[in-house]
């Protein structure tokens, strides 16, 4: 600069580079490295992962333990064990809730500073939510493999005519998993900051309850 300035007596005046454009890259690839990315964040957080899968089983364990020897499932012995089995099956259905709604209600609240900045730089809106639903729909065949597991030991297993227990259980438990992951993720977005990721649950927590078929 000093050369060409006793040189020339002017500064050297250079063509302002053209403003940066960001590369365009595929939703597939997107996709697969928001994925690995959001794998690592949950599998080394290895307290809320402990958490996210044994919360339902250990209260399906206590649920065992407060029925004490009745097998409520079953209902051939006593035909007065209906109204107990309602409730055995409300608790489940509770469980699976809760599991679902507490894995992804703040989910995308947590990672807003993050998002908006990496959306300046052409990150996908829908590569993105695939992200999560696809790492948070693994954990979720985890939670139903759990607590189906926990359910088929603890409790004698019915036999209805439609549909085998064992596969009807596992069904609606990721089910009812995955509707409330996605309520969750939901709610998530709507929140303005992450202190507010808790104020929504008693307004989505009553309808899944209220419909889940063993009130009424």
């Amino acid at each position: 600069y000093i050369v060409n300035h006793f040189s020339t007596g002017k500064p050297d005046t250079k063509t302002p580079a053209a403003p940066y454009k960001p590369k365009s890259v595929s939703f597939f690839k997107q996709l697969i490295l928001l994925a690995q990315r959001y794998f690592q964040l949950i599998s080394r957080d290895l307290v809320n992962l402990g958490l996210a899968l044994l919360t339902a089983p250990i209260g399906i364990i206590l649920l065992r333990l407060a029925v004490r020897d009745k097998d409520p499932l079953i209902g051939a012995p006593e035909a007065t064990l209906a109204p107990l089995a309602l409730r055995v099956l409300f608790v489940f259905t509770c469980a699976a809730i809760w599991v679902g709604l507490s894995t992804s209600v703040q989910e995308i609240i947590k990672e807003s500073a993050i998002y908006l900045r990496e959306r300046l730089v052409n990150l996908g809106l829908f590569a993105y939510l695939g992200s999560k639903f696809v790492i948070l729909s693994g954990l979720a065949v985890l939670q139903t493999l759990l607590m189906v597991g926990v359910i088929l030991i603890a409790f004698k297993s019915p036999d209805p005519s439609l549909i085998s227990w064992p596969v009807g259980a596992t069904f609606t438990t990721f089910l009812t998993l995955m509707s409330c992951v996605t309520l969750g993720l939901r709610f998530s977005a709507t929140v303005k900051n992450g202190s507010q990721h808790i104020s929504p649950f008693p307004l989505i927590l009553p309808p899944p309850l209220l419909f889940s078929g063993c009130l009424f």
